[in-house]
């Protein structure tokens, strides 16, 4: 995507927090070899370091119809959406237009598709860190509600490309108490890219 470089975010630890933190993906392919097919779907981290994620689909998805037929499933696209919102010119200090704020992820990388014990190992681990407090064992589930497991494909994306774009009026430094706390005053999806503004103006 095209990213101008006062908001270009090359540091992969805060890219990787990022994916932690607003962990619904969105997942675009080519469904075909025609047009893009889009899904929405939970990752986690699989491998960190390494920059894998891990997720699942259901099996009588189109796309998960379309990855059983192949073997290698490249030029996949995964995108992260943080908090937006509206940045009036009423904020600024001098005359200027208006503009939206927001925060980006896009990821570019190759799908592997993983069953049996892989596929359980990803749960499992899925359910300990949205379930962190008393996580649930998969082992616990009856085998009849165990056996829906058959309904999904599991798959760990491996990263090869991130364009990061944080769009937090980083050239607006003399505006920056001024737009943080119009937004603070506002909705709630304001108020949460105020927060992701300060957390970010303040780590520079």
């Amino acid at each position: 995507m095209y990213i101008p470089n006062q908001f270009k975010i090359e540091d992969k630890t805060i890219v990787k927090d990022f994916i932690s933190t607003y962990s619904l993906g969105t997942l675009v392919f080519p469904l075909h070899f025609t047009r893009n097919w889009a899904v929405h779907l939970p990752f986690q981290w699989y491998s960190k370091p390494d920059g894998i994620l891990s997720s699942h689909l259901a099996i009588q998805n189109e796309l998960a119809l379309e990855w059983q037929k192949r073997e290698k499933i490249s030029n996949v696209l995964c995108i992260f959406q943080g908090p937006d919102a509206y940045i009036s010119s009423k904020w600024y200090q001098k005359e200027d237009v208006p503009t939206w704020n927001y925060l980006s992820v896009h990821c570019y990388g190759s799908v592997y598709k993983v069953q049996g014990d892989e596929l359980l190992h990803d749960l499992q681990t899925m359910l300990k860190t949205y379930e962190s407090e008393e996580p649930i064992s998969l082992s616990s589930y009856h085998p009849k509600i165990l056996n829906q497991i058959k309904g999904i494909l599991g798959f760990r994306f491996h990263i090869e490309e991130i364009h990061a774009s944080f769009k937090l009026s980083q050239h607006k430094k003399q505006d920056h108490n001024r737009i943080i706390a119009e937004l603070e005053a506002r909705d709630p999806k304001s108020k949460a890219l105020a927060q992701e503004m300060r957390k970010f103006l303040e780590q520079k």
